[in-house]
């Protein structure tokens, strides 16, 4: 929640200038304004006008509770990765899989269409790409092309990560921070892309295998969430997809998302953008 008013000695309006999270209002008196205490409340992701305004309003506050309507934040506990396009660069190939396998029918599909629907469970996107192509799948059929488009991936796939990624994930461990895997694909692709070690860098797990309703709903991060422990306002999601931002935006998390594999212009609703994983590290310290 954002502070409503401007501040009485900067003149700053922090509804405008405060540039990431949600306001976290543990103490909530009444109205808009905020009880803390100095000790209990970090700031994360401030911009510099954020930081001149907050430095300026707590000119004078001492240490004990005061009130003061500006945007305090929670230290974030728990960051949730999608995989594909954030962890690992495989899209493209999913993309192949879909194409040959229309191909083989007669029809062509698009890469921008997939990058588009990334994060919706195969038996969604495929209804979307049988209008694309123009071809005709019955129904009853559906099941065993996505499985022989899943195999396909599997046998061509090339598994990159992006640069940082894994060792990003292992730096937020050691600062304490928990982290969740949250991915729409199956749980033989997820075990294609990372090995018993390297999913155990992760404190959860959540495959398309795992959620009843796949992105854009909340399922995927709302579960992945409450099986780290954490509340909303501890939490960030890391996506790169329009309905992966709209799958955390539902479950009420914030997001940061990376154009990996969709320029930015495609990715509105986000609280933030990175340049790379990286930069997560360096807005934590």
């Amino acid at each position: 929640m954002r502070g409503r008013r401007k501040d009485e000695n900067t003149g700053m309006d922090f509804r405008n200038n405060c540039c990431t999270f949600n306001a976290c209002r543990l103490h909530q008196l009444s109205g808009t304004k905020l009880a803390f205490s100095c000790s209990e409340y970090s700031f994360l992701f401030p911009c510099s006008k954020c930081l001149l305004a907050i430095h300026n309003s707590f000119l004078g506050v001492s240490k004990d509770r005061e009130e003061i309507d500006i945007c305090f934040y929670m230290p974030i506990r728990g960051i949730l990765f999608d995989l594909d396009g954030v962890i690992v660069d495989t899209l493209h190939y999913h993309f192949l899989a879909w194409k040959e396998m229309f191909h083989r029918k007669g029809g062509e599909v698009k890469e921008l269409t997939v990058l588009l629907h990334e994060g919706r469970s195969s038996k969604e996107i495929l209804p979307i790409l049988i209008k694309e192509s123009g071809v005709q799948i019955p129904k009853e059929n559906w099941h065993d092309f996505i499985e022989q488009k899943r195999k396909y991936y599997r046998s061509i796939v090339k598994i990159k990560f992006y640069p940082d990624a894994l060792d990003t994930v292992r730096k937020l461990r050691k600062l304490g921070i928990k982290c969740a895997l949250v991915t729409a694909c199956a749980k033989k692709n997820m075990e294609k892309a990372l090995t018993p070690e390297q999913q155990s860098l992760f404190n959860v797990i959540i495959t398309g295998n795992d959620i009843p309703r796949a992105k854009p709903h909340p399922d995927p991060y709302e579960i992945a969430r409450k099986s780290l422990g954490l509340r909303k306002e501890e939490c960030l999601v890391i996506e790169n997809a329009p309905l992966g931002i709209q799958s955390a935006k539902a479950a009420g998390i914030c997001c940061a998302t990376i154009a990996t594999t969709l320029p930015k212009k495609y990715l509105k609703g986000a609280d933030i953008y990175l340049d790379s994983l990286y930069d997560i590290l360096n807005y934590l310290s």
